[in-house]
């Protein structure tokens, strides 16, 4: 189910709040270049999960994909998404937030968040899932493209 909802996780919070889309994924692209110019690792890594998210609520992949350039994981990330859209299916996940992010050595990250929890429907007539949403730690590896940062390998690691 990980690769389902990448970043799904378990909490208590019983009924799920569902967030808008944000306004990075409404930036045009000069903006969203000049805006990736100038962001530092951990407000790109805060940018990917607010991406993850909007991806995941309306199944367009394209400004995720953009920024996941390499990196496997997202790349069947995104796939599934595509896939549960293409069948009629649907997201609803309230996001997750950003905790703490600790650096480490050559380019790789760890990042703990919370998630909200999700519902889904895998195609037009399965039946709704839910996952209840909770705390998740991720390892992400970062690399400079000349324009900004891309994530090129994401992991989920115990907490």
């Amino acid at each position: 189910m990980a690769a389902l909802l990448l970043l799904a996780g378990c909490a208590d919070d019983p009924e799920p709040k569902f967030a808008e889309p944000t306004e990075a994924a409404s930036a045009s692209p000069s903006e969203s270049a000049t805006q990736a110019a100038a962001e530092t690792p951990e407000e790109f890594i805060r940018r990917w999960a607010e991406l993850s998210t909007d991806m995941q609520n309306t199944g367009d992949t394209e400004a995720y994909l953009a920024i996941t350039k390499g990196c496997r994981p997202c790349q069947d990330t995104a796939d599934n998404i595509s896939g549960i859209y293409a069948a009629g299916g649907s997201v609803e996940w309230g996001g997750m937030t950003v905790e703490r992010i600790k650096t480490l050595s050559g380019g790789a990250f760890d990042v703990w968040t919370t998630s909200k929890p999700t519902r889904y429907r895998r195609s037009a007539s399965a039946s709704e899932k839910r996952l209840p949403g909770g705390r998740v730690k991720y390892q992400l590896v970062l690399a400079d493209s000349g324009d900004g940062y891309v994530l090129v390998d994401l992991a989920q690691r115990p907490l």
